[in-house]
Order: structure tokens, then sequence, then C-alpha cells
């Protein structure tokens, strides 16, 4: 389910007067998990997070899920 596209390449953070608020939510599962992420750009020119959800690895009881920070921290 996507709410809202939240990459815009053409805003400049100095341009900004307020934090873009718009969120996109993925929703991942199975039979053994259930799993979702929750994206918001906020002060950032564009998205530079990113998040992997797997739930079904090798057979149903292994998953894998990884949040990558991508703001330098």
């Amino acid at each position: 389910l996507i709410l809202a596209k939240t990459t815009n390449k053409d805003v400049s953070v100095a341009d900004m007067d307020r934090p873009l608020d718009l969120k996109r939510i993925t929703r991942r599962g199975n039979t053994q998990w259930r799993m979702a992420a929750a994206e918001m750009q906020g002060w950032r020119a564009s998205m530079e997070d990113r998040h992997a959800m797997h739930p079904a690895l090798l057979n149903d009881r292994t998953c894998f899920v990884g949040v990558f920070d991508g703001h330098g921290g």
C-alpha cells in the first residue's frame, strides 16, 4: 500500500518551509511472519533511507528484515 510518493528531487532543503510529511507504508507477510515499514522523508531533499523485507527465505520459518540508514548515520 503506497499512500504517497515521497521523493521530490526538484525541492531544495533551503526552499522548504516545513518537512515533507507524506508517508509510504509497505506490508509483507506469509503464514509465519507479518511485517511492515513506514517511511517519511522529513527535511531531506530526497528519501535516502531504504528497507528490505523478505518473509520467506529457504522456507516459511526464516525471514530477513533490514533497515539501511542513508543519512550518514
